[in-house]
């Protein structure tokens, strides 16, 4: 707060059109008067004289359209139009100059139509972000190809949000309908609750095989040789992979590991023997091991929850 300006933060769903403008007339009524609204929930305000004054918020993107006449409407009836945000437009007027309980909407099936404006302004270009983008890129970083887990726990926790903000307005939308239309709507709706359903079941479940894909102690790796080397391919390592090597003295192993996650053990020792080498890790890290014996060595990667990739490139004294 700063002399006769005041900033506060409230935070109000798409759905609680309600209780912003009752916030804003409390403010108002306590001789702060509404100037502006800042991304993502920052109410400015600035001192008067307190006076009962109702707020009120209309959704409609076609009205919009043609401001000019979308406000002059609303100032026919005595509206003050003060500015748009994120598809609201917000709209007061003194209590005093209202006959009763006068509101920007004549009755509840235009509070409805309101809400259908809502409905096809935020819900459906979440719905198309939803199934085009982060379905698509979560299914293909769980069941898929590549990924690692930071990925795909963050797809998972997205995949969530959005199946929780589907839910609660499909359901706060059909109690709302069958309240101002007080007929059997059950039928219209059984499909968008079964789809709801479904979705939650999939973002559930999906979050689920994400978060605990690593705690049975299951392995999944592929190893590759090459002329000059290996590498390992961990999606997840639990417990030991490993490479035999004849070596001779002078040769040096080039190291290079990447570690997504969890936690990798390095061994290399002649076959039956104490390792001569050994390096724990925890991330991405690169190092080199002069062999200082001719002899049959087993490189071994003992990985707990380990996800990367770990690169092993041989390079023979006599090169």
């Amino acid at each position: 707060m700063m002399g006769e300006q005041k900033t506060t933060f409230r935070y109000f769903t798409i759905m609680q059109y309600k209780e912003e403008a009752e916030y804003l007339g409390r403010m108002h009524r306590d001789g702060w008067k509404f100037t502006g609204v800042t991304f993502p929930g920052f109410y400015h305000f600035v001192k008067s004289t307190p006076e009962d004054v109702v707020y009120q918020l209309d959704y409609n993107q076609d009205g919009l359209a043609h401001k000019s006449e979308y406000i002059q409407m609303f100032a026919d009836c005595g509206w003050e139009y003060l500015l748009d945000f994120v598809g609201y437009s917000y709209f007061r007027k003194p209590k005093a100059l209202m006959q009763g309980d006068e509101e920007i909407f004549c009755d509840a099936e235009s509070r409805l139509e309101m809400m259908k404006r809502v409905r096809k302004g935020r819900m459906v270009p979440l719905l198309i972000v939803l199934f085009c983008c982060i379905m698509p890129q979560f299914f293909l970083h769980t069941i898929g190809f590549g990924g690692g887990s930071p990925v795909q726990r963050g797809l998972s926790v997205v995949l969530l949000v959005f199946t929780i903000i589907c839910l609660v307005f499909g359901i706060w939308f059909f109690l709302y309908e069958r309240i101002v239309r007080k007929d059997n709507i059950f039928v219209k709706w059984i499909g968008i609750v079964l789809f709801l359903l479904t979705l939650s079941v999939v973002a559930i479940g999906g979050v689920f095989m994400v978060f605990h894909k690593d705690k049975d102690g299951s392995t999944k790796y592929e190893l590759r040789e090459y002329e000059n080397g290996f590498s390992i391919g961990a999606e997840y390592l639990n417990g030991t992979a490993t490479q035999q090597q004849e070596l001779h003295k002078g040769d040096v192993i080039n190291v290079s590991l990447v570690l997504i996650e969890g936690k990798l053990q390095i061994d290399i020792g002649c076959e039956g023997e104490v390792p001569v080498f050994t390096k724990y890790t925890e991330n991405l890290e690169s190092f080199s091991v002069e062999i200082e014996k001719d002899g049959n060595y087993v490189i071994t990667c003992t990985g707990e929850n380990a996800e990367g990739s770990f690169h092993f490139e041989i390079v023979n004294a006599d090169r």
